[in-house]
């Protein structure tokens, strides 16, 4: 044992391994192996010899990996970090290993010991299976964490060309290459989240965590009379708002639909993160993240009427977008039809089609109540309803609109035709009807002007009760 490689030394008296290897080690029933820092084999005890069929006046001295295999006891040895309960498979056995590191009374690291568990052999397969479902269970639970933490737009997801987005667009690149907190105003369905996502993607804090707060699902928690911050609510950041707060430290602290928050919890939220935030202040102790807050309401007047903190609103409002209803950016309609028809025929393996000229007129007439949202859901039931066999997206599908609309999933569909509403079933067989005329009566060259198949005209003239004999009789007159 008093090999050049080991680390105690006679000069230097009995060391901490020494008395491991002269008392606990010898008495213990457990296999055990202890090694130096520099991985060199010290010492087994009879239990390890009798398990392994090794002597331990064999190997000492010799580095671990030439005697052990799969060992990882070296590893430990030179970390400090244990490794407990893990499956090895080494002397023609599989076993459980424990390999904890060994640090003297000052903390210094001196070596590791192995412990080998091989006494519940008919444990080791089931935990083995446990532990496999709980690592992956682990590793779906950290792509989530990852995935919610993480922004997942940047601006060039921001569909439009109109002057009214384009302007917002603008002025939300230059917020975000300042660090500076951001309150984004707008209807429900503008794509306020949209913006703040792109926001934290294009900023400083673009590398640190995105961490989303649902203002609406707090204002329903009870809140805790704790002095500090501790709102108890089940997120994955940990168990309170201050913690959520807390993993927001780097990046973005995203408060969605902030005018949903109550009182109470206002105050609590701006308390804590005045008191614990560096913005622009340098001290090793405190958070430094970017706030960017959402509202569909008006926080002026909620300011107004003493229902909303006018320091918190202050806070958020130094830096203010509002986010254009898509009535203010008509001419953005084709473009986002175009983009949610791709993005949805992806998904359903769909035949990729464009609406035809005449129903993208209709559409930008519509009165899009819930603005790029409602669009969204409107091309996403057109292109899953939709047969297959139509050359295009005419004026004939759109009835599916309405039947949404009719099971309230979008808003009623109203078409301006001299100021007067139409149905959406009469001006599909208005305009069937106007293009059989135009085409006396020719099925063929009616179903290629709508953009759809024969055989779906055909359908739709029996369900209309369409006489087309009678187009065919005012052409020869």
């Amino acid at each position: 044992m008093t090999d050049k490689n080991t680390t105690y030394s006679q000069s230097h008296g009995q060391t901490l391994l020494d008395k491991m290897i002269t008392s606990m080690a010898p008495s213990s029933v457990l296999p055990i192996i202890i090694v130096n820092k520099q991985g060199y084999i010290l010492f087994i005890n009879k239990s390890y010899e009798e398990w392994s069929g090794l002597k331990c006046e064999d190997i000492a001295g010799r580095h671990i990996t030439t005697v052990v295999e799969n060992t990882r006891t070296h590893i430990v040895a030179s970390t400090g970090k244990a490794e407990l309960q893990h499956l090895q498979k080494c002397f023609g056995k599989t076993v459980l290993a424990n390999r904890i590191p060994i640090f003297d009374e000052n903390n210094s690291l001196l070596g590791a010991w192995g412990v080998v568990d091989v006494y519940d052999i008919s444990g080791i397969t089931s935990l083995s299976q446990r532990i496999t479902q709980l690592e992956s269970q682990i590793s779906t639970y950290e792509r989530d964490l990852h995935k919610y933490r993480s922004s997942q737009y940047t601006f060039s997801d921001i569909i439009g060309t109109s002057p009214a987005i384009m302007a917002t667009k603008k002025d939300a690149q230059v917020a975000a290459k300042i660090p500076v907190d951001i309150l984004i105003l707008g209807d429900p369905g503008t794509g306020k989240d949209l913006f703040a996502q792109a926001i934290h993607s294009d900023s400083l804090y673009a590398s640190g965590p995105f961490v989303r707060v649902d203002c609406v699902t707090f204002s329903s928690s009870k809140i805790s009379k704790h002095p500090q911050l501790s709102e108890s609510h089940e997120h994955p950041y940990g168990d309170t708002v201050e913690d959520t707060i807390k993993a927001a430290n780097g990046g973005t602290l995203f408060l969605d639909e902030i005018g949903d928050l109550s009182l109470d919890l206002q105050s609590k939220i701006l308390h804590f993160i005045e008191q614990n935030r560096a913005f622009q202040v340098e001290q090793s102790d405190l958070l430094n993240f970017r706030v960017i807050a959402t509202s569909n309401r008006d926080l002026k007047a909620m300011v107004k009427s003493k229902i909303f903190r006018a320091d918190l609103y202050y806070m958020l409002a130094g830096y203010t977008l509002t986010i254009p209803s898509l009535k203010e950016r008509a001419s953005d309609i084709p473009a986002l039809l175009n983009h949610f028809i791709d993005h949805y025929a992806a998904i359903y393996n769909r035949k990729k089609k464009a609406f035809t000229p005449a129903a993208v007129r209709k559409l930008m007439e519509l009165e899009w109540a819930g603005n790029v949202r409602v669009v969204r859901e409107f091309v996403k039931s057109t292109v899953i309803r939709t047969e297959d066999d139509a050359l295009a997206y005419s004026l004939v599908d759109i009835e599916h609109f309405a039947a949404a609309s009719k099971n309230g999933a979008l808003p009623q569909a109203s078409f301006s035709s001299n100021k007067e509403q139409q149905s959406i079933q009469d001006l599909e067989i208005q305009l069937m009807q106007s293009t059989i005329e135009k085409n006396r009566g020719n099925i063929r060259a009616s179903a290629a002007a709508l953009g759809i198949e024969r055989n779906t005209l055909y359908r739709k003239i029996k369900k209309y009760n369409i006489n087309v004999d009678e187009y065919r009789t005012l052409s020869d007159k």
